[in-house]
């Protein structure tokens, strides 16, 4: 059985490397961010998507208590962040630490 602490920290860690990533990808040079894109990006981008896309099928399920329409948990907070029931304010809720780590994230 899969321990849900770890289960978490393992999709916070990955939430945490892709906004470092983000936020330093601006001030990186070309000739770097070619580097990366072939060396780092294969690793980055599945380890990414699968934890982004489990977290929305599995936490996001169950937290809007509806299946996915979209891909990711962050879309998801984006489509009910201004409805006027009880899926806005999780939203709500969820948005505030998205875009304390990546600002304007979720809008």
């Amino acid at each position: 059985m899969v321990n849900t602490y770890l289960l978490f920290s393992i999709i916070c860690a990955g939430f945490l490397m892709y906004s470092a990533i983000i936020q330093a990808w601006s001030r990186l040079k070309i000739g770097i961010k070619i580097l990366l894109i072939v060396v780092v990006g294969p690793e980055l981008a599945a380890f990414g998507l699968l934890d982004v896309i489990v977290l929305n099928l599995i936490f996001g399920s169950l937290l809007y208590l509806e299946l996915p329409k979209q891909w990711t948990l962050s879309r998801r907070c984006c489509d009910h962040l201004y409805d006027a029931n009880w899926r806005g304010r999780i939203a709500g809720a969820f948005s505030v630490p998205l875009n304390a780590i990546l600002p304007g994230h979720i809008e």
